[in-house]
């Protein structure tokens, strides 16, 4: 029999998964959509094209729907990763992970932080344990949202790029396949 503990390892990797997926999804529908090249400079000045489909390129258009989250409550705090799913003109919504949004209990502050080093406050709007799923609200609008691709057409052996803020980090990158 599986231990309770592992089975707890294993969902929330298996959630970290599926969210990394849709980011992974996400990146490859924005990018081929919207952006024919990306331009990265690098620290050493390096500021050459990139093509469309590879990872810079990639990155480039789905780093801006990508939100750093930090909570602090009185049963802990914490960092995680989400990416806008709506906005408007005065409300955003972000999809995160439920324990990272439930982390710090029912009094914790949750903290936002876009691409462009500005912050908001949030507030949980919906969680999901057994998905590991949370959706947060922010009153910031007009923000980039992510274009969700088709799982459906996804496959074992398909290239993925995961986009995100682990540990506090900002604007990482990894790829791998499925």
């Amino acid at each position: 029999p599986v231990k309770p503990k592992m089975r707890r390892v294993v969902a929330i990797s298996v959630a970290t998964g599926l969210l990394s997926g849709a980011l992974g999804a996400t990146a490859v529908t924005v990018a081929t959509r919207e952006q024919p090249t990306a331009t990265f400079v690098n620290g050493a000045g390096d500021s050459s094209v990139r093509p469309d489909g590879t990872i810079a390129g990639i990155a480039r258009a789905v780093l801006p729907v990508v939100a750093s989250i930090k909570v602090v409550g009185s049963q802990g705090s914490g960092t995680g990763s989400g990416f806008m799913i709506q906005s408007d003109a005065s409300t955003s919504y972000i999809l995160t992970n439920n324990h990272v949004a439930s982390g710090g209990g029912r009094d914790a502050r949750i903290t936002v932080a876009f691409q462009d080093n500005t912050t908001a406050d949030a507030t949980v709007v919906g969680l999901d344990s057994a998905y590991d799923l949370a959706v947060l609200k922010v009153q910031v609008g007009n923000l980039p949202v992510a274009i969700l691709g088709d799982s459906d057409k996804v496959i074992v052996g398909d290239e993925a790029v995961a986009v995100g803020s682990p540990l506090g980090l900002s604007g990482t990158v990894t790829s791998g396949i499925v």
